[in-house]
């Protein structure tokens, strides 16, 4: 079980947990949200696990991400508007966008005896690589190069937008 509040944000529920943390479906209650007007806007938490935070690797390692992430700006990478820490935890407000996983389409077709359409699956294909080739090519405001590595590309950490 959880808080319902995380500082400004209301927690709506909890959409999954993993080794290192766990993501949260939010209502943002403040009028911005660093810099961008969001007026009751629905937002993704993701949190570090609160039995990690004594553990400074994982704290290391999720401030690193964050930092990073805030850097991103990419049609294929979702935006993360900030880093929080309060009573709530150590957590990332992100933009959230209406989707379905990769895996959780993979099941349903397979439930339906389906098959991705062959030009759909070459267009998520093109999609992800764009996303992954701009994080991978990303240079700092020094033109150093970032030498980002997505270490966990795995069909539940890939979305597709109801829109596409």
């Amino acid at each position: 079980m959880f808080s319902s509040q995380a500082g400004p944000y209301s927690l709506l529920r909890r959409i999954a947990v993993g080794g290192m943390g766990e993501i949260f479906l939010a209502q943002a209650e403040e009028t911005s949200i660093s810099g961008h007007s969001n007026t009751n806007h629905t937002v993704i938490l993701k949190r570090i696990l609160p039995h990690l935070l004594s553990e400074r690797q994982f704290i290391d390692r999720f401030v690193d991400e964050a930092h990073l992430m805030t850097q991103l700006q990419h049609k294929n990478i979702l935006p993360v508007y900030e880093l929080r820490h309060d009573q709530w935890g150590l957590y990332m407000v992100m933009e959230y966008l209406e989707s379905h996983d990769l895996r959780s389409i993979n099941r349903y077709l397979s439930r339906m005896e389906e098959r991705w359409p062959p030009l759909f699956a070459v267009w998520v294909i093109k999609e992800l690589c764009e996303g992954l080739a701009y994080a991978h090519q990303k240079k700092d405001l020094d033109g150093t190069d970032l030498a980002l590595i997505h270490r966990d590309v795995s069909p539940s950490n890939i979305l597709i937008g109801m829109q596409g």
